[in-house]
C-alpha cells in the first residue's frame, strides 16, 4: 500500500476509488436519463408527474449499485493484467484490497434486492436474474482462458447484463413476472437497444490514435485498425436506430411524430459520422479522446431524444 493510502481513511479510500473507475458526474447522468426513459415508459400517461418520486428514486438507486458492482468485478477480474499494465489503478497500488472489493460486492448485491424489493417478489426474482448472470460473468463464465483473447466477444458477453437488468426494471415497473417480461415485444426491444448502446460505450473506450496504442494491450483500433473498429461501432449504432424506429414507430403517429423520430434519428447518426470521420482522417490523439468521450455522450444523446419523443410529441 502506498504511503497516502495509508494515512486515508477507508471511506476516503472508496471515495477516490469512486472517481477514478465510476466517475460520478458522467456514470449518474449516463443512469439518471437512462432510468427516466424507463419510467417514463412504463408509465400509462407517459407524464412526468405521475412518477411516484420514490419509486423512482429507489429504482435509480438499485440500478446505480448495480452497475457499481460491475466496476468493482472488473478491478478484480483485471488485477493480474493491471499490474503489469495498469500499476497506477486501485487495487494494483494498495488504495483498496482484495477483502474490500468482495465486502462491497456482496453490499451492492444485497442494497440491489433491497432497493428492487419496493416493487414486489416479482422484481426481486427478475434481478436475481440480472445478478447470476453478472456473477457468472464475474467468473468470465467460467472459460477465463478461452474468451480473454477475444476481445470484441469478452465485450459482448459481458455487455448483455445490461439486457437482463433491462427486463428486471420493466418487470418491476410493469409488475410482470419472468414469463411477462420476457416475452413483452416492448421489454425485448429496450433490452437489446440497452444492449447495442453499453457496445457503443465499451467499443469506444477501447479505440485510440495510433500514437497511444501499447505493446501488448489489445484495443478494437490495434486488432481491427481504427476503420475495423469504427465500423464495429457503426453496426451497434445502425442496430440502435432501428430498434428504436421499431419501438417508436406505428402507422397512426402523427406527421409531426414521424419526422422527429426520423431526423432525430438521423442527426445523432450525423455527429456520430463527423466525429468519426475526424478521427479517422487525422489520427490525432485530440480526435481520438473526443471520440472516445463521444461514445458515452451518444448514450445519453439517445435517451434524451427518445425521452423528448415520449414528452414532446
Amino acid at each position: 500500500m502506498t504511503n497516502n493510502a495509508k494515512k486515508l481513511s477507508p471511506l476516503k479510500n472508496w471515495w477516490i476509488f469512486t472517481q477514478e473507475r465510476f466517475h460520478p458526474v458522467s456514470h449518474f447522468t449516463m443512469l439518471f436519463v437512462f432510468v427516466l426513459f424507463h419510467l417514463l415508459m412504463s408509465t400509462p400517461s407517459k407524464r412526468l408527474d405521475e412518477i411516484p418520486l420514490f419509486n423512482g428514486l429507489f429504482l435509480y438507486l438499485g440500478v446505480v449499485v448495480f452497475y457499481y458492482k460491475l466496476r468493482l468485478y472488473d478491478e478484480i477480474k483485471d488485477y493480474e493484467l493491471d499490474c503489469v499494465i495498469n500499476p497506477h489503478r486501485p487495487l494494483p497500488r494498495g488504495l483498496l484490497f482484495h477483502r474490500d472489493l468482495y465486502l462491497g460486492i456482496v453490499l451492492c448485491l444485497i442494497f440491489e434486492q433491497i432497493f428492487f424489493s419496493r416493487f414486489g417478489q416479482n422484481a426481486v426474482f427478475l434481478l436475481v436474474i440480472a445478478q447470476v448472470y453478472s456473477l457468472i460473468m464475474y467468473k468470465e463464465f467460467f472459460i477465463r482462458d478461452i474468451i480473454r483473447p477475444h476481445l470484441t466477444t469478452y465485450a459482448v458477453l459481458h455487455t448483455v447484463v445490461t439486457s437482463f437488468l433491462t427486463f428486471a426494471i420493466l418487470g418491476a415497473l410493469k409488475d410482470q413476472n419472468i414469463l411477462e417480461a420476457y416475452i413483452d415485444r416492448d421489454n425485448i426491444l429496450m433490452a437489446l437497444n440497452n444492449w447495442l448502446l453499453f457496445n457503443v460505450f465499451e467499443f469506444g473506450r477501447k479505440t485510440y490514435a495510433t500514437e497511444e496504442e501499447r505493446a501488448g494491450v489489445d484495443t478494437y483500433s490495434s486488432l481491427f485498425t481504427p476503420y475495423g473498429a469504427f465500423l464495429l461501432q457503426l453496426i451497434q449504432t445502425g442496430l440502435s436506430s432501428f430498434c428504436i424506429f421499431t419501438l417508436f414507430y406505428h402507422s397512426e403517429m402523427t406527421l409531426l411524430r414521424k419526422d422527429f423520430l426520423i431526423i432525430g434519428l438521423l442527426f445523432i447518426q450525423i455527429i456520430f459520422m463527423l466525429i468519426s470521420a475526424l478521427y479517422l482522417s487525422t489520427n490525432l490523439v485530440r480526435w481520438a479522446k473526443i471520440y472516445r468521450s463521444f461514445s458515452e455522450i451518444y448514450i445519453v444523446l439517445v435517451f434524451l431524444f427518445m425521452l423528448a419523443l415520449i414528452i414532446f410529441t
